[in-house]
């Protein structure tokens, strides 16, 4: 009776010292934990890992609104796939990005195709002047210059414009139209279109044409001559398609470089 009383006494004080152990702040181990007995305040800072976390457990639900950076993302993770209908627009394409070969094949037709010789053959687009793509033919420094080819009524036009992004401008050439009716020399960035034309031409769908323009552009160290010939095709004429190439209405421009500088 003593030993067993012995026996009892000790597991008294070792139940004892257990309790006293979870109260005070000690360390108890329990063989298993009922469900939700563990707390976030219970996990210390950094004490869940990569490899704790199950396949799956991090659902969209659980992502904070702006919580995943560009410098999350994998390089090539985001397919055209995941790309919603509409979400790029004009914004998200940086400058000079969008190259001819990556058009579709109708769209390429409807661009500026330099030919052997200098030759830029286009399709008439728009039926005005105001709706017409323009099509670059020179640049040079602060100075452009480009076509436009459209086709309105059973008539297809062109006309060729000069352009600058330089204030002051000093322009001459073989017409005064580009002048704005001022007889101004100067030419700025803001001159509107119809008083930077250097040349035109109009031909009824049966009949060809040709036209011609040259300028000259100078600003501080820079400055350009050069001249631009061209001929249209109305929408019937069936000779010359070796010249033209295929299509119906159609303009050639044909830039020529005489000096440049800066």
């Amino acid at each position: 009776m003593k030993r067993i009383r012995e026996n009892l006494t000790y597991a008294n004080v070792m139940s004892t010292i257990a309790v006293l152990l979870v109260i005070g702040g000690g360390t108890a181990i329990a063989s298993g934990l009922g469900r939700n007995v563990v707390h976030s305040r219970n996990i210390a800072p950094k004490a869940v890992k990569t490899t704790d976390i199950a396949k799956g457990a991090v659902s969209e639900s659980r992502l904070a609104n702006d919580a995943v950076s560009s410098g999350k993302l994998k390089d090539n993770a985001v397919t055209a796939s995941k790309l919603a209908d509409g979400s790029v627009d004009s914004r998200q394409i940086a400058p000079n990005a969008v190259e001819e070969a990556k058009l579709a094949p109708d769209l390429r037709g409807k661009l500026n195709a330099v030919q052997a010789g200098g030759i830029v053959r286009v399709d008439a687009a728009g039926t005005s002047v105001a709706d017409a793509p323009e099509r670059t033919l020179i640049t040079r420094g602060p100075f452009r210059v480009y076509g436009k080819c459209w086709a309105q009524g059973g008539n297809v036009a062109a006309q060729t414009f000069i352009a600058t992004s330089a204030p002051g401008t000093l322009a001459t050439g073989a017409t005064v139209a580009f002048r704005g009716g001022t007889n101004s020399p100067y030419l700025d960035p803001s001159t509107a279109e119809a008083s930077r034309r250097i040349s035109s031409v109009s031909s009824a769908s049966a009949f060809a044409a040709g036209f011609a323009g040259a300028a000259t552009m100078i600003n501080g160290s820079n400055a350009i001559s050069f001249a631009v010939n061209g001929w249209v095709k109305g929408a019937t004429v069936v000779a010359d398609s070796s010249n033209y190439g295929a299509g119906a209405a159609r303009c050639l421009f044909s830039p020529s470089l005489v000096a440049a500088s800066g």
